[in-house]
């Protein structure tokens, strides 16, 4: 694995990432992806930070065979304060887009039942 080929996969999975911190996490303004380093099972891990503040560090496992689904290296207290869910597990990032899809097509669903019936309700 090149170092080219980690770099790009870092800035193509950026959103990804952010999208599983923002929704995850109150507080989370900004996302800076630092490096990539290859570990001995194969993979590598993307090092990083939130709110433009180095102390608050993000570590994201990553293959180059699948997409990013889950952050860790979570340890400053910031995150424990910021969670947004306390005694559930983070929901991976196919799970917030599954959840976005359903909520998108609630949203069309009631946008039709407007045009079709107007807004008001009896």
């Amino acid at each position: 694995m090149e170092e080219s080929e980690m770099n790009y996969y870092m800035k193509e999975q950026k959103p990804r990432i952010e999208k599983f911190l923002k929704y995850n996490y109150n507080n989370i303004k900004s996302v800076t992806l630092t490096q990539a380093n290859k570990n001995p099972m194969g993979g590598f891990s993307i090092k990083g930070y939130v709110n433009e503040n180095k102390n608050l560090k993000i570590s994201v496992p990553a293959s180059l065979e699948s997409d990013i689904e889950y952050v860790n290296g979570l340890a400053d207290p910031f995150f424990e304060k910021n969670y947004k869910f306390p005694g559930q597990d983070t929901k991976s990032v196919s799970e917030i887009e599954a959840e976005e899809k359903t909520t998108m097509s609630s949203s069309a669903r009631m946008s039709l039942w407007k045009e079709k019936y107007g807004s008001k309700t009896t």
